[in-house]
């Protein structure tokens, strides 16, 4: 196959998971209504304000479980058993809570629709570890990949914003299937071999270099809290306004958090990424004007646009760096989706604060200093722990020839060697798409091993990298 038909292979692989991870977070959007819908209304959940909190410590779990999953599942055959117990559980408890929303004739006990509350809950963690994790790997030498996540979260966010006006039951359940179909198509038949495998190692060895991964991913989750801490004030900021009518808060002003996303997509592919701290600096910095929210009854809905600016460039921010940094980790898996479990998670302890302070009452002078302390310390994170993942090719294909022109590769060992370096297919896929035997193709494997000086797959694929 030439290099033509290997890219648009390459370029129907970055479709799908595009796809895929668009469809997870517009699901994951509307899941998370209907959770906290439930966990409000049903009686046994609904005695006591922390309970209300509690499934998204089931979700968290759900995050861990894929980890704790693909360290101690070793076969493929039984991480196909997990993922699929996970992927029907996630089918059947969303079935159950949407479906009987707003049944009337038939109504389940309430002990049911709390398990499916938990369970969907514990599901859509574990299937968004899933997606987080192989979107990480498929984009991993993604020259965009900015510009690829950007996009997905907000052709997410523009979705859920036209489909509003007719969001219901059907909706859900057809947001909900299309998320299951995609991820069986994972289980019964992945496009790339990591998914159900082992992903292949992108971390270095060198003590400086993991140590310097460690320093950032610290950066990071410090990020993720200052960040919480901000936009929890935030909220109650907007709890203490006086506002009168319906208030939607999926109308016009949630399409703001689009250009942040878009924003920070672009800034984060640009040249050395210079671009990337100073833009999401200068992003949380419209959060400024929400310092004096709590002193207008009006306004309602520039403020609300304004927060949702800020929060496009803070989710951007922790979904891009946990991301990027993960394939850089000896434990991917944990890394790619750490951004999200671990917003939910300081969410709820400072939302569990302010409920028991009643709102970290402060004087107004106290209040202003208060947020512009968060920013400035934000915004010192930010420079000291900037993302910088090593492996952002420029021009992937122009590196691609530099590195085989290195050695005395025949023609054929070239189209192999393209196969074994910028895709995951296996030995037998090669083997159909080159039209040769797949004894002919360890056969090349073996000869450019030996002429680059390579042990495998993996190690050749550390040297280009490299």
């Amino acid at each position: 196959m030439d290099a033509a038909a290997i890219k648009n292979r390459i370029l129907s692989r970055k479709v799908f998971y595009a796809l895929l991870f668009t469809v997870f977070i517009f699901t994951y959007m509307e899941v998370l209504s209907v959770i906290d819908r439930f966990a409000g209304t049903v009686p046994e959940l609904a005695d006591g304000v922390f309970l209300h909190y509690l499934p998204a410590v089931t979700r968290i779990i759900g995050y861990l479980s894929f980890f704790l999953s693909r360290k101690y599942i070793t076969t493929e055959k039984n991480r196909r058993l997990v993922l699929m117990t996970a992927s029907l559980l996630f089918l059947a408890s969303a079935l159950i809570l949407i479906g009987f929303s707003d049944a009337t004739a038939l109504q389940l006990p309430g002990e049911a629709m709390i398990v499916s509350l938990f369970t969907l809950s514990l599901s859509i963690g574990h299937l968004g570890g899933l997606v987080y994790y192989v979107t990480s790997s498929a984009t991993v030498t993604e020259s965009r990949r900015g510009v690829f996540i950007g996009c997905s979260c907000a052709a997410a966010v523009l979705i859920q914003f036209v489909l509003s006006p007719f969001m219901g039951v059907v909706t859900q359940l057809v947001a909900v299937t299309v998320l299951f179909v995609l991820i069986s198509y994972l289980e019964i038949k992945p496009p790339a071999d990591y998914v159900l495998e082992d992903a292949l190692p992108y971390a270095g060895d060198d003590p400086a270099f993991i140590s310097g991964v460690k320093w950032q991913l610290g950066m990071a989750m410090l990020i993720v809290l200052l960040g919480t801490i901000l936009a929890c004030r935030i909220d109650v900021a907007f709890s203490s306004m006086s506002f009168s009518g319906d208030l939607n808060l999926y109308s016009f002003p949630r399409l703001f958090i689009i250009p942040g996303y878009l924003i920070m997509g672009f800034a984060a592919d640009a040249k050395d990424r210079r671009l990337f701290p100073a833009v999401f600096f200068v992003g949380i910095l419209s959060s400024v004007t929400l310092i004096v929210m709590p002193f207008y009854d009006s306004g309602y809905y520039f403020f609300l646009s304004a927060y949702y600016l800020f929060i496009g460039f803070y989710v951007f921010y922790y979904t891009y760096s946990f991301m990027s940094l993960a394939p850089r980790t000896k434990h991917p898996e944990l890394w790619a989706s750490f951004g999200r479990p671990m917003s939910d998670f300081f969410t709820g302890v400072f939302i569990m604060l302010l409920l028991s302070t009643k709102g970290w009452a402060m004087t107004p002078i106290i209040t202003v200093v208060a947020h512009f302390a968060l920013l400035a310390a934000m915004g010192i994170v930010i420079m000291l722990g900037r993302i910088d993942p090593a492996v952002t090719p420029e021009e992937t294909e122009d590196r691609l020839n530099t590195f085989l022109d290195r050695y005395p590769l025949t023609p054929r060992e070239r189209e192999v060697a393209r196969y074994l370096i910028e895709t995951e297919a296996p030995m037998k896929e090669i083997a159909a798409d080159l039209a040769i035997s797949e004894r002919s193709v360890y056969r090349y494997s073996a000869s450019i091993y030996e002429k680059t000086g390579s042990v495998g797959r993996n190690e050749l694929l550390r040297q280009y990298l490299e």
